[in-house]
């Protein structure tokens, strides 16, 4: 998965993750000068937020900034998130990358339904395109709290001032209420299991189904 291959980027925060080594293509170097996304955290700079607090961090006047690819937004958004993805899918058809492809599918693609994905080359444009303001009130959301952090940092840099940014990711949002949460197709998906797809996402579903049919 490689939005794990993004660990770096929290280390030395106090977190529930696992700490993992990113390969090197995916480590992101700071210019000279320049804070990491961990030492961003914590001087304040960037605000860490809990899961759990997400719903009040909203209504205080933050705007949620979802990083997730298209892909996984669809599945389940938050009502009145801004998405641009900090991670793109990788459409390229060139030998190394189906060879990628097949890997990863082999490797929980088809469980979980991820997809390959590379860093948007444009991520900095998209956020000016979609967000001019830079004192704008941004909490940054992604699966794991990973990509997010990555995208907070990049933020930092753009010149945004107000950022807050959810460590677990949407993952450890168990409680959020599913009244502000938008679903595809009708369903009704917590924000938290917005993440489930393929086999894993069906069994997800037929379990839900199950249980509202037994009350």
């Amino acid at each position: 998965d490689q939005t794990m291959q993004l660990a770096i980027a929290q280390r030395g925060i106090s977190s529930s993750h696992r700490r993992r080594q990113p390969s090197r293509r995916h480590q992101v170097a700071p210019r000279a000068g320049m804070q990491t996304a961990a030492e961003l955290v914590r001087s304040g700079a960037i605000e860490q937020v809990a899961p759990n607090e997400l719903p009040a961090k909203i209504d205080s006047g933050f705007t949620v900034f979802d990083v997730r690819p298209e892909y996984e937004v669809s599945r389940a958004k938050i009502t009145g998130s801004v998405n641009v993805p900090v991670f793109i899918e990788d459409d390229s058809t060139s030998p190394l990358t189906l060879l990628r492809k097949s890997v990863h599918m082999g490797y929980g693609g088809i469980w979980n339904g991820s997809r390959l994905t590379k860093p948007n080359a444009t991520f900095t444009e998209d956020v000016l395109a979609a967000v001019a303001a830079r004192e704008t009130k941004l909490v940054l959301v992604c699966g794991e709290g990973l990509r997010s952090l990555l995208a907070a940092e990049q933020l930092h840099r753009a010149g945004y001032t107000q950022l807050a940014w959810v460590s677990g990711g949407l993952a450890q949002c168990k409680e959020f209420p599913q009244a502000r949460v938008e679903c595809a197709d009708g369903d009704s998906v917590p924000i938290s299991e917005a993440g489930f797809g393929g086999f894993a996402g069906l069994i997800t579903k037929a379990q839900s189904l199950i249980g509202s049919s037994e009350q």
